[in-house]
């Protein structure tokens, strides 16, 4: 999942994906409004998970969440719910944040 923080490391990953063939069944979590109108203008599978709707800065706006904020903790917790919402859906999840990188496809 990302916030639009972290739009630029999502990016990287998704080519890091895409380099190993390994794009397809991918569904990327959006915990804000920004990152969500601009993944999906860049044609990713993105959705908004509805455990982060509420969610606002310290500014009251659903603008960037910056490490170490209130909010960007509240985020790292919803991830699970995120997980959970898919589940409910009778779909396979593996969780994995953008800093994490790979160097071969699946096995």
């Amino acid at each position: 999942g990302t916030t639009s923080g972290f739009l630029d490391m999502m990016m990287s990953w998704v080519c890091s994906l895409r380099r190993l063939q390994e794009f397809n069944n991918v569904l990327i979590a959006a915990f804000d409004v920004e990152s969500y109108i601009y993944l999906y203008q860049q044609g990713m599978p993105v959705y908004m998970p509805q455990s982060a709707l509420h969610l606002r800065n310290a500014s009251g706006t659903q603008r960037a969440f910056h490490y170490g904020e209130n909010t960007y903790k509240q985020i790292t917790k919803l991830k699970s719910k995120a997980v959970l919402e898919i589940l409910q859906h009778g779909r396979d999840v593996i969780w994995c944040d953008p800093d994490v990188v790979f160097f071969k496809a699946f096995q």
